[in-house]
């Protein structure tokens, strides 16, 4: 699920992988977003539960990522979780984007709130409270949107 504010670009992962479906859909959004603001999208990207994607799924994200590069501000992926997993999925989401190069800057975080500071310090278009952020997101959350 995601949902837009401002000019941020909010997709929260559950317990389901991504699709192909929700990639497209995903698309469009930044694309809609981008036409709105254009000096680009700052996407943040909250996985609660969802496993390590599959090469197959892995490939539909670089897909995304790669040709949606010039609209993004910056991208932050937030990993909750305190166990073996996050750790592990943290570490190695840091290592893709060391690799990637991507022309935005990138971060890992284990917490909303993290995320939602080191956006804003990458956000040169319309200064929002990191906290009025960080609350959107978990309003965002708490609707199921």
């Amino acid at each position: 699920m995601f949902a837009s504010w401002g000019h941020y670009l909010i997709n929260l992962w559950t317990t389901a992988q991504p699709t192909a479906k929700h990639l497209k859909k995903l698309g469009d959004a930044t694309k809609m977003l981008r036409s709105k603001n254009e000096q680009g999208v700052s996407l943040l990207v909250i996985l609660e539960k969802a496993s390590l994607p599959t090469a197959e799924q892995r490939a539909l994200l670089s897909k995304y990522y790669s040709s949606h590069a010039d609209s993004f501000l910056c991208v932050g992926q937030v990993i909750e979780g305190r166990g073996l997993w996050a750790h592990t999925v943290r570490g190695i989401l840091t290592t893709v984007n060391l690799l990637q190069s991507a022309p935005y800057p990138a971060g890992v975080f284990k917490s909303v709130e993290g995320a939602s500071r080191w956006a804003e310090r990458h956000n040169k278009v319309s200064p929002v409270d990191p906290a009025e952020l960080t609350q959107k997101i978990q309003e965002t959350r708490a609707l199921g949107v």
